[in-house]
């Protein structure tokens, strides 16, 4: 994958815009159901946060948020933090050149009321899939939300997109919504945690 242009499929590729237009109301409506008060989110593998960025923007609750964006490419990093500054965002999305597999570089931004898992899981080895979910109770508040999204049929997306609703299911995540951009395009689905928080350990790799 060519990190320094995957953003300009967005401009050409209606898949993707209409996964980027699901993803932000999905976002939407997790921060409407949050409680009052501050709202954690935390973006894995955030590249330029588009998404986040997007769905802040009119937001009602924008202001209440806080947001870690993990990635560990500099040219993504660089853009939004760009995008970050001329949505008048700079003070609440903080965005951080790390690797995000590493559970240590979460420190402080954990448990969040929301995590997005957005646009990597295809690219991760099939068995590592399970893993990284069996690692998001120490991510995610109780009660909170998990954002995920996965090509419906590219790398067998149609043995590990059930798989995938299957292993949320198994740990606690109820499914409160889930859609597709089409029959051959991505699966998006938002799940609320109900099992037990898990402390962080400094220590772990989250996924290969």
């Amino acid at each position: 994958m060519n990190w320094s242009q995957w953003h300009k499929d967005y401009e050409s590729i209606p898949s993707l815009q209409a996964r980027l237009r699901i993803v932000r109301e999905q976002i939407g409506a997790a921060l409407n159901a949050c409680p009052p008060g501050p709202i954690q989110i935390v973006s894995i593998c955030a590249g330029d946060g588009r998404d986040i960025v997007g769905a802040l923007e009119k937001h009602p609750r924008r202001d209440d948020v806080s947001a870690l964006l993990l990635d560990n490419h500099a040219e993504s990093v660089a853009r939004g933090r760009a995008a970050t500054q001329a949505a008048g965002l700079r003070s609440q999305l903080r965005f951080v050149d790390a690797d995000a597999t590493l559970a240590k570089n979460y420190h402080g931004a954990v448990p969040a009321d929301l995590v997005l898992l957005s646009g990597f899981l295809g690219h991760l080895r099939h068995e590592d899939v399970p893993g990284m979910i069996e690692n998001l109770p120490m991510l995610c508040k109780k009660g909170g939300w998990v954002i995920w999204n996965r090509h419906l049929l590219i790398h067998d997306g149609r043995t590990q997109v059930p798989a995938i609703r299957k292993w949320f299911h198994q740990l606690f995540f109820e499914e409160i919504h889930y859609e597709t951009t089409a029959a051959d395009g991505f699966a998006v689905g938002r799940v609320c945690f109900h099992g037990r928080v898990l402390p962080l350990d400094a220590g772990r790799v989250l996924f290969e």
